[in-house]
């Protein structure tokens, strides 16, 4: 019986159900096609600033600044006010 009809050299795409050789998916069962599309996607939303890509973006990265102002408050170190300034002005351009 040929490998092909058990599956055992062929994996399906999870996006366009192309069929392709073992080894050639990603991790998560992408092919390079669908993976750049998804990519490119991506970089278009974070550019043009909307989507729902970009709001679980932005929403990661004032997290990550507050904890950040936080771990620096508790290590008190001098300069931490001029760096919150900046943080709170970069927060507002996003």
């Amino acid at each position: 019986m040929p490998e092909d009809i058990l599956g055992q050299d062929y994996e399906y795409c999870r996006y366009c159900g192309k069929k392709y050789p073992r080894g050639t998916l990603s991790s998560r069962g992408v092919c390079p096609d669908c993976a750049f599309t998804r990519i490119r996607s991506v970089a278009q939303a974070l550019m043009q600033k909307e989507g729902p890509i970009y709001e679980r973006w932005k929403e990661n990265w004032k997290r990550g600044m507050e904890r950040a102002i936080k771990r620096k408050k508790e290590e008190g170190k001098k300069w931490l006010e001029k760096w919150e300034e900046g943080i709170k002005k970069a927060m507002k351009w996003i």
